[in-house]
């Protein structure tokens, strides 16, 4: 592209033999001059002429010295015209703020693969990748051959919604969803997070007291426990009540976590939630109890001042005596036929499903008995020993320490749930004698 504004003179041969002179140029407003003259004097007075038009072109209208190529300065040129009174520096802004790079087009089931292959490389464990396996299947079952980036809001609260499911379990399926679709966005396979755009399922749990067990069955569990098969669950079912340890966690320790001379069970980054280390005392002692004395009367008739005093209060350690008899045959805490013989205890316990009917007949007897089971919820021993030990500090801050939660949790959860004088009774619960038994 030849410069705006500079014009030359081209003199060239007729075909009848004469020399013509050609003006050729570019006006500063684009307009292309060829013209041709039959004498060199016409063709410099048109060229002169044209060069003072530019000199007197409008300021607005001249050209300036640029850093842009030709073909740049043609396509400023359309957006300016396709802009029209509108700013370039506020579309060009607009544009740097809302601009995402194309998307990579990848199906849900093909995403789904990669997901858990990044997941296990990653070193999550096997119970969390077993969870996002199960919950996000349930999206990728419904839309497995529909782009990641097409996926609405709708379809995952449709996916999350499963038939028979409850609040807590759709929730539980939003966040593993969301998971999935984050993971995504890193990968560039769509924008946006359609789960988080869903309605959160709040307050589904908040709202709902942990159930605990009351020290009669605290009792009969122990009882059951002790006699069944010659006691191989009470290293379980005790590490869960006087310990509060996660079934997950008591899936992974090993009697090589448990010290019994210092009274403490480790429980390892590798095995515990969150991978956050903690050390479970067996016994705990608390420390600046505060207790208010009745003042008396002094010798001017005033009464004394209310005083405080350090009593500290030790919580036996009923735990001990309950591992001890297993700790040298090292029972394990988990071992062949787990779930089945679980099972078995807390039926003989009074807990169970009373809704499922055997299958045959059922006598009256025994569907009395059927519909007198008291269901069991998950975490129930876990649940009972924190509230326990809540009771008997009054302290969060300990109590969360203990058992591995936050302050905010136990005092949402866990407060008021045991009177302290039967949490006094809870931690003194020990293994029966024979004379015990006897008698």
């Amino acid at each position: 592209m030849k410069t705006r504004g500079a014009f030359v003179i081209n003199p060239f041969e007729n075909p009848n033999k004469t020399t013509a002179y050609r003006v050729a140029g570019t006006t500063l407003g684009g307009v292309r001059i060829r013209e041709n003259y039959k004498t060199q004097p016409e063709a410099l007075a048109r060229k002169q002429q044209l060069e003072i038009e530019a000199l007197n072109f409008a300021p607005e209208k001249r050209i300036t010295t640029t850093r842009l190529t030709p073909a740049q300065e043609a396509e400023a040129e359309h957006c300016f015209a396709d802009l029209g009174e509108r700013s370039m520096t506020l579309a060009i802004r607009f544009f740097k703020e809302n601009y995402r790079e194309p998307l990579k087009t990848i199906t849900v089931s093909d995403a789904f693969t990669e997901f858990l292959a990044a997941k296990k490389n990653a070193g999550l464990r096997d119970a969390s990748l077993r969870g996002l396996k199960t919950r996000v299947g349930f999206l990728v079952r419904k839309f497995s051959d529909k782009l990641v980036s097409d996926i609405q809001p709708a379809h995952v609260a449709e996916a999350a919604a499963k038939p028979g499911v409850t609040d807590s379990t759709r929730e539980d399926n939003r966040r593993s969803f969301s998971s999935f679709f984050s993971w995504s966005m890193e990968k560039q396979y769509c924008l946006t997070n359609p789960a988080k755009k869903t309605v959160r399922r709040r307050g589904t749990r908040d709202d709902v007291e942990p159930a605990i067990l009351n020290l009669a069955e605290v009792r009969k569990l122990l009882d059951v426990a002790a006699t069944y098969k010659k006691g191989k669950l009470v290293p379980y079912v005790t590490l869960a009540l006087f310990a509060a340890i996660r079934p997950t966690e008591l899936a992974r320790i090993t009697w090589d976590n448990i010290d019994l001379e210092a009274g403490t069970v480790t429980i390892g980054a590798k095995m515990a939630k969150m991978r956050q280390r903690r050390i479970v005392d067996m016994a705990c002692l608390t420390e600046n109890v505060e207790i208010v004395a009745k003042g008396k009367k002094g010798k001017k008739g005033k009464k004394a001042k209310k005083g405080k005093e350090n009593t500290p209060t030790t919580l036996t350690a009923n735990l001990l005596d309950w591992l001890k008899p297993h700790a040298a045959a090292k029972t394990p805490f988990r071992g062949t036929n787990w779930r089945k013989d679980f099972d078995a205890v807390k039926l003989a316990a009074g807990f169970g499903n009373p809704d499922l009917k055997p299958a045959g007949e059922e006598t009256d007897e025994a569907k009395q008995q059927r519909k007198a089971l008291k269901p069991w919820t998950p975490d129930i021993l876990r649940h009972t020993g924190i509230s326990n030990h809540l009771a008997s500090f009054q302290h969060e801050g300990k109590t969360a320490a203990w058992a591995g939660n936050s302050p905010d949790i136990i005092q949402r959860h866990y407060k008021g749930l045991v009177k302290q004088a039967d949490a006094k009774e809870f931690w003194t619960i020990k293994p029966k004698t024979k004379k015990t038994r006897s008698a």
